[in-house]
């Protein structure tokens, strides 16, 4: 079980931006390493650990915030790494690694350990939140002579912490994709098959739908690895019966006894569903016309959880069509209800990489609580407010009248932040505001109609 974050009390505007603390850092050296390195590399790790211990007295999601500075670096480090190898002779012309001698390996490892150590000791800019230090105690260790340590005195800037953590907070993993089922349901209204100028309905939709594959194969090919599939009647019927299971058994995907790998592949799959109607509105044998009005819809669902990932509906159109030549009329209904999709289709790619491939998350901390309700009431406001973001807000921690909320989100990360913007002030009911941190953008405060600002600062400082 998660444990509960205890929070620091803020004592006041001042201690929010600055607070003294008794750092300690630890490094293990390698022959070579010099002392200014060492030194370097003592008060990084030192930093971090401020950076770490600030984190959680400020109630915030150090797990998340480490995963994704982790994540960040990696790529950060990447191209720096690639040009080392280069440089090195460890790679052949088209980056193929080359067979290196003992000791040149050994000259590759230590040179590669030291640009990686000197990079992570500027990444992300940790250094920003010690305004002042004194070093304590610098020692090694009894038994290791290789192991350092160093004990400091700093001062804190809890608003530069707050603004690295956003920095960092909100970084997803790329998502991979087996399928995309494409479902299409097609409706006739006082119309037949023949009215349409085809024999059956097979003649008229397996030609839309080839030209369809075509597009999203153009359009997606590359992202999804099993590639496209039209659902027929029992593949349609297994889908819904994965969507019928409960949404945290969906989303943790570990009913194996029913699907077993099936069930990984259908979450990690999407599924388009077309739904086209075609209706009669008047037919003059005489002059050899038909009026066919068509509209419908397109829902993209995201089998991983049933969640819309975007949608439309067509508007209707009414069209003239001459029964004298039915194949003419065949292909000119075909290409019109081709075009329907079409768009959606083209930019399908961009919305999986903007509202799908990437599910990013952050936490918010609501204060001063009286009853789990007002927590709930937010976390609806939010989910509302965010809805183009697909927010999903979920209670993941209580610890008296605090609140832990975590929100995941599809989309770009600014943007998604910018729905915090417009919860500076809310009213919360009839009996309470809840108010965001001025300093701290993940912290939120409820204030209730007998309190005051300054009864709410006094409070604060007994907690």
């Amino acid at each position: 079980m998660r444990k509960l974050i205890i929070l620091l009390a803020f004592l006041g505007t001042s201690a929010t931006f600055a607070a003294s603390v008794t750092a300690k850092g630890q490094f293990t050296s390698k022959p070579g390493d010099t002392l200014s390195f060492i030194k370097k590399q003592l008060y990084a790790n030192t930093v971090r650990n401020v950076l770490d211990s600030e984190l959680q007295k400020l109630g915030l999601d150090r797990k998340t915030f480490w995963q994704n500075y982790e994540t960040k670096f990696e790529e950060h480090f990447a191209p720096i790494k690639e040009n080392y190898d280069q440089k090195f002779g460890a790679v052949d012309e088209e980056g193929n690694p080359v067979q290196l001698s003992a000791a040149q390996k050994d000259r590759y490892d230590r040179g590669l350990r030291y640009k990686k150590l000197t990079s992570q000791a500027s990444y992300g800019k940790f250094n920003s939140i010690i305004t002042s230090y004194a070093i304590k105690k610098m020692s090694k260790s009894l038994s290791r002579a290789d192991t350092h340590y160093i004990t400091i005195n700093a001062k804190v800037n809890r608003k530069l912490v707050s603004e690295i953590y956003y920095r960092f907070i909100g970084t997803g993993k790329n998502r991979t994709f087996s399928r995309l089922y494409l479902n299409i349901n097609y409706k006739l209204n006082d119309l037949t098959w023949e009215e349409v100028g085809v024999s059956s309905k097979s003649k008229f939709t397996d030609v839309v739908e080839e030209h369809w594959l075509q597009e999203l194969s153009a359009s997606v090919g590359g992202v999804f690895l099993d590639g496209i599939e039209v659902v027929n009647p029992s593949t349609r019927q297994e889908i819904y019966e994965h969507l019928k299971q409960p949404l945290a058994q969906l989303r943790e995907g570990n009913d194996t006894a029913i699907f077993g790998s099936r069930q990984n592949e259908l979450r990690n799959s999407l599924m388009m569903n077309l739904d086209i109607t075609l209706s009669k509105e008047y037919k003059d044998e005489k002059q050899q016309i038909i009026n066919i009005k068509t509209f419908g819809g397109f829902v993209l669902t995201d089998l991983r959880d049933g969640a819309v990932v975007t949608f439309t509906d067509f508007a209707p159109a009414s069209q003239e069509y001459s029964t004298k030549d039915p194949h003419k009329q065949s292909s000119e209904i075909a290409s019109f209800v081709y075009q329907l999709p079409i768009s959606e289709m083209k930019s399908l790619k961009r919305t999986v990489k903007e509202k799908v491939s990437i599910k990013n998350s952050f936490e918010i901390v609501l204060k001063n609580t009286k009853n789990i309700n007002e927590a709930f009431d937010f976390a609806g406001m939010l989910k509302e407010e965010g809805v183009v973001y697909f927010f999903d807000p979920q209670i993941s921690a209580t610890l008296r009248n605090v609140v832990n909320i975590t929100i995941t989100f599809s989309g770009d990360k600014d943007k998604a932040m910018e729905v915090l913007e417009k919860f500076k002030t809310v009213k919360l009911g009839d009996e309470a505001i809840v108010k965001r941190d001025d300093t701290l953008p993940f912290v939120f405060n409820v204030i209730h109609n007998n309190e005051s600002p300054l009864t709410k600062k006094v409070e604060s400082k007994r907690q």
